[in-house]
């Protein structure tokens, strides 16, 4: 009697075991089925949506900032082309007529000649002979205040940032 007890025993604690091996089995096909299984579409759906408002808010930002900086690049130009226009009448006595009595000046004012960094063209310069004063203009892509001496015309009505001297 005392070995059917042990083996109902031995039977209940191996059953049992089998019992639990079955349960974790079945976890572990579970865990696999769900990382089989992947992602709802739902679930995609808000991943890309969070992506696309996350891109427009970064590209938006990226795009203003290059204007800025081309802008501020535009004033520091021309600000460089009047400076070198007053070496220029200090080396000979007169104002340049254009722009390019600038660019071909032997010994060069500039090492690259400054242009619109959009458009890649020469900025406007213009040369009244009767006030004796010059007028160097560019166009911001954003609207700027003008300087308090920029009142005078550069050649072209569409600058909206102009430097005058002397």
């Amino acid at each position: 009697m005392h070995n059917l007890y042990i083996s109902i025993i031995l039977t209940r604690i191996i059953s049992g075991v089998e019992n639990i091996n079955y349960v974790s089995k079945r976890n572990e096909n579970f865990r696999k089925r769900t990382f089989l299984r992947g992602f709802t579409l739902m679930e995609m759906l808000l991943a890309l949506a969070i992506i696309g408002i996350l891109s427009t808010v970064v590209f938006a930002n990226v795009g203003r900032s290059r204007i800025r900086a081309q802008d501020t690049l535009r004033k520091s130009d021309i600000k460089q082309l009047g400076q070198a226009t007053e070496v220029y009448f200090q080396e000979y006595f007169a104002f340049p007529t254009t722009l390019n009595d600038l660019k071909n000046h032997t010994p060069a004012y500039f090492v690259t000649f400054p242009v619109d960094p959009r458009t890649k063209t020469d900025y406007h310069y213009r040369f009244d002979s009767t006030t004796k004063k010059f007028c160097i203009g560019g166009k911001m892509e954003q609207m700027t205040t003008l300087p308090d001496s920029a009142n005078c015309d550069s050649g072209d009505s569409s600058d909206n940032y102009k430097i005058t001297g002397p």
